[in-house]
């Protein structure tokens, strides 16, 4: 069950894509497969029409709230929590702590780019959302 709450301030790593009237480029997409590596994910775009996530970008979703967290928020909690001599705990939401599980076939998501601050490398991330 999904409860309200305030809106959350996250800062993705990067520079997001912009198109030329500086609107941010987003890309419908519908999850397909997944494995304990990869996240592939079927997108409206005829440049890019599948994508996957892999590594930081790698998305859970929160079964208590609206939050995508993703595989770079986990680690930062398991480092803050081995940083303080204490023992990681089950992955969880970092916004209202609520258990997380792997997002399913046919879930839905919007996706950007965003470029490494060196402008060499990019990656894609996904946010959990129904744009039917």
């Amino acid at each position: 069950m999904a409860v309200a709450h305030s809106i959350m301030k996250r800062v993705l790593p990067g520079y997001v894509w912009r198109k030329p009237n500086g609107e941010i480029l987003l890309h419908r997409g519908v999850l397909t497969a997944i494995n304990r590596n990869f996240e592939w994910i079927d997108t409206d775009s005829k440049i890019q029409p599948r994508i996957y996530l892999v590594g930081d970008t790698y998305c859970y979703l929160c079964l208590r709230c609206p939050c995508t967290v993703y595989e770079q928020e986990l680690q930062a909690m398991r480092q803050a929590a081995i940083d303080k001599g204490q023992m990681p705990g089950p992955p969880c939401c970092p916004f209202c702590s609520g258990p997380i599980e792997r997002p399913k076939p046919g879930d839905r998501f919007v996706l950007q780019y965003r470029f490494a601050t060196d402008g060499l490398s990019g990656t894609w991330w996904a946010e959990r959302r129904d744009w039917s």
